[in-house]
């Protein structure tokens, strides 16, 4: 009788210890469960998309302070804008006419003040003597770009630029500072910042 009692204590501690692991088994896997979920929720949190290249891909930002995106994102468009507009190539306005030939930055100008500043170019003699020099020019946008929020909501950006004077008389490099007059608008696929110029200028000094 007492080698039954003792046969049956020993099952109902086995049973008791294989419970025990079970339910340790199970906090375990949903500790780690949530310290993954943890982990994305707050990588997701901190990488934002800012931007995506011309075939589609994302570009993101590091982000500590989320409410820092939207100066970020007006820093991305004003490097891709000056980038854009003054990366040129002669042959670009070979038998074109300018505003044509300036198609590729139209998606980021405000609708009125594209053709005004092509129309600056022209008047200034920029196209002129891209043409009599036979010139590529490469852009390079100078950190820190600095932005500044108007009362209206709209941004103002100054940024210098680097930009290399390539002809067949050798290169020559120049510093220049622009601003430039942000005003928000919609969102597409060919500006997914939704940021458009009112006002470009190159800055005296």
């Amino acid at each position: 009788m007492q080698t039954s009692e003792l046969y049956t204590q020993m099952v109902q501690r086995e049973k008791r210890l294989w419970i025990t692991l079970a339910i340790m088994g199970i906090i375990w896997i949903l500790t780690v469960g949530l310290f993954v979920a943890l982990y994305i929720s707050a990588i997701s949190e901190q990488t934002k998309v800012i931007a995506y290249t011309p075939t589609g891909i994302p570009r993101y930002a590091e982000l500590q302070d989320p409410s820092k995106r939207e100066i970020i994102e007006v820093q991305t468009c004003a490097k891709e804008v000056l980038t854009q507009t003054f990366t040129l190539k002669y042959s670009e306005f070979l038998n074109r006419e300018p505003q044509q030939a300036m198609m590729k930055v139209k998606p980021f100008f405000h609708e009125a003040y594209y053709s005004e500043f092509v129309s600056g170019l022209v008047t200034s003699r920029y196209i002129e003597r891209l043409l009599e020099l036979r010139a590529v020019t490469i852009v390079t946008v100078q950190d820190p770009v600095e932005v500044q929020v108007t009362q209206d909501a709209k941004y103002w950006v100054k940024a210098t630029i680097t930009r290399q004077d390539m002809t067949a008389k050798g290169e020559r490099t120049h510093s220049l500072t622009y601003a430039i007059l942000f005003k928000p608008g919609d969102r597409t696929t060919t500006n997914p910042w939704g940021l458009y110029v009112e006002k470009l200028y190159l800055m005296e000094g």
